[in-house]
Protein backbone atom coordinates (compact mmCIF):
# COMPACT_ATOMS: atom_id res chain seq x y z
CA UNK A 1 0.00 0.00 0.00
CA UNK A 2 1.42 3.36 -1.05
CA UNK A 3 1.36 6.39 1.25
CA UNK A 4 -1.25 8.14 -0.91
CA UNK A 5 -3.57 5.17 -0.57
CA UNK A 6 -3.00 4.91 3.14
CA UNK A 7 -4.35 8.40 3.83
CA UNK A 8 -7.08 8.49 1.19
CA UNK A 9 -9.69 9.32 3.83
CA UNK A 10 -8.11 12.56 5.13
CA UNK A 11 -9.38 15.11 2.52
CA UNK A 12 -13.00 13.85 2.52
CA UNK A 13 -13.06 13.68 6.31
CA UNK A 14 -11.73 17.21 6.73
CA UNK A 15 -14.15 18.53 4.12
CA UNK A 16 -17.13 16.74 5.67
CA UNK A 17 -16.30 18.00 9.16
CA UNK A 18 -15.85 21.62 8.01
CA UNK A 19 -19.05 21.54 5.98
CA UNK A 20 -20.88 19.90 8.89
CA UNK A 21 -19.80 22.63 11.30
CA UNK A 22 -21.36 25.17 8.95
CA UNK A 23 -24.75 23.45 8.77
CA UNK A 24 -26.12 24.91 12.05
CA UNK A 25 -25.12 28.38 10.87
CA UNK A 26 -26.79 27.86 7.50
CA UNK A 27 -29.92 26.58 9.22
CA UNK A 28 -30.02 29.58 11.57
CA UNK A 29 -29.64 32.00 8.67
CA UNK A 30 -32.42 30.27 6.73
CA UNK A 31 -34.67 30.58 9.79
CA UNK A 32 -33.83 34.26 10.14
CA UNK A 33 -34.40 34.84 6.42
CA UNK A 34 -38.12 34.76 7.15
CA UNK A 35 -37.71 38.28 8.52
CA UNK A 36 -36.37 39.45 5.15
CA UNK A 37 -39.60 38.30 3.49
CA UNK A 38 -42.01 39.90 5.99
CA UNK A 39 -42.80 42.87 3.77
CA UNK A 40 -43.30 40.67 0.69
CA UNK A 41 -46.77 39.71 -0.48
CA UNK A 42 -45.42 36.81 -2.51
CA UNK A 43 -42.56 35.72 -4.71
CA UNK A 44 -43.56 38.23 -7.40
CA UNK A 45 -43.34 41.24 -5.09
CA UNK A 46 -39.77 40.51 -3.90
CA UNK A 47 -37.91 38.66 -6.65
CA UNK A 48 -34.42 39.67 -5.43
CA UNK A 49 -35.04 38.42 -1.90
CA UNK A 50 -36.45 35.09 -2.98
CA UNK A 51 -33.80 34.79 -5.69
CA UNK A 52 -31.02 35.07 -3.09
CA UNK A 53 -32.70 32.50 -0.88
CA UNK A 54 -33.25 30.10 -3.79
CA UNK A 55 -29.63 30.46 -4.92
CA UNK A 56 -28.34 29.83 -1.38
CA UNK A 57 -30.53 26.76 -1.10
CA UNK A 58 -29.22 25.39 -4.40
CA UNK A 59 -25.61 26.05 -3.39
CA UNK A 60 -26.11 24.13 -0.16
CA UNK A 61 -27.76 21.28 -2.02
CA UNK A 62 -24.82 21.05 -4.41
CA UNK A 63 -22.47 21.28 -1.40
CA UNK A 64 -24.21 18.30 0.22
CA UNK A 65 -24.01 16.39 -3.05
CA UNK A 66 -20.31 17.21 -3.32
CA UNK A 67 -19.68 16.04 0.25
CA UNK A 68 -21.35 12.71 -0.38
CA UNK A 69 -19.96 12.04 -3.86
CA UNK A 70 -16.36 12.77 -2.86
CA UNK A 71 -16.46 9.71 -0.63
CA UNK A 72 -17.42 7.51 -3.58
CA UNK A 73 -14.35 8.37 -5.66
CA UNK A 74 -11.85 9.29 -2.93
CA UNK A 75 -10.13 5.92 -2.73
CA UNK A 76 -9.49 5.54 -6.46
CA UNK A 77 -8.92 9.19 -7.40
CA UNK A 78 -5.45 10.73 -7.64
CA UNK A 79 -4.36 12.95 -4.77
CA UNK A 80 -4.96 16.22 -6.68
CA UNK A 81 -8.53 15.18 -7.52
CA UNK A 82 -9.14 14.34 -3.86
CA UNK A 83 -8.04 17.83 -2.85
CA UNK A 84 -10.24 19.50 -5.47
CA UNK A 85 -13.22 17.40 -4.42
CA UNK A 86 -12.57 18.29 -0.77
CA UNK A 87 -12.37 22.02 -1.45
CA UNK A 88 -15.55 22.13 -3.57
CA UNK A 89 -18.08 21.69 -0.71
CA UNK A 90 -16.29 24.28 1.39
CA UNK A 91 -16.40 26.78 -1.47
CA UNK A 92 -20.07 26.08 -2.12
CA UNK A 93 -20.83 26.48 1.58
CA UNK A 94 -19.01 29.81 1.75
CA UNK A 95 -20.83 31.02 -1.37
CA UNK A 96 -24.16 30.04 0.22
CA UNK A 97 -23.15 31.89 3.39
CA UNK A 98 -22.42 35.03 1.39
CA UNK A 99 -25.77 34.71 -0.39
CA UNK A 100 -27.64 34.33 2.91
CA UNK A 101 -25.85 37.24 4.57
CA UNK A 102 -26.37 39.55 1.59
CA UNK A 103 -30.07 38.79 1.12
CA UNK A 104 -31.85 42.08 0.35
CA UNK A 105 -34.74 42.80 2.71
CA UNK A 106 -38.04 43.08 0.89
CA UNK A 107 -36.53 43.88 -2.51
Amino acid sequence: MKTGERYWWVPPTASSVLFGFGLPLYFALFVLSGFATDSCNGRDSCPDTFGHLDDAQQLLLFGLLAVTTQWVVAYWAPWAVRIVLAVAPIGLGLAALVMLISTPVGA
